[in-house]
């Protein structure tokens, strides 16, 4: 079982991860599209209270059990994080356990990439 305290070791390091590979120069000035997963995970956490958001991100100011709310604020944690000068982040939250959900992200992304000619 995992504790709050892990779970938000978890996000914090995803962020740091996140930003060491935005400066990597392997990726250069690509722009990326981020995918958050196991959203069936995040969202029994979030609606059950057993994860206090603001406990963890004091900044957080939303109501404690708004799903919504919640996905926002992490996309916005990734989406600041982000340079300006690549554009918007797209951020999509996914349940992988899902081939339908998984298809409609994934053909959602095909089509912004092909109305932004990066897709052929």
């Amino acid at each position: 079982m995992q504790t709050a305290y892990e779970n938000t070791n978890q996000i914090t390091e995803a962020l740091q991860l996140f930003e060491s590979l935005l400066e990597s120069v392997a990726f250069g000035q690509m722009r990326w599209v981020l995918v958050l997963n196991k959203l069936h995970h995040f969202r029994e956490k979030v609606v059950s209270g057993r994860v206090p958001i603001a406990r963890y991100f004091p900044d957080y100011k939303a109501d404690a059990m708004d799903i919504y709310a919640a996905q926002e604020y992490f996309a916005d944690k990734f989406r600041h994080r982000y340079p300006l000068e690549r554009g918007l982040l797209p951020v999509y939250f996914i349940n992988a356990v899902d081939p339908d959900h998984v298809r409609s992200v994934i053909d959602g992304i095909l089509l912004v990439a092909k109305h932004h000619g990066t897709a052929k």
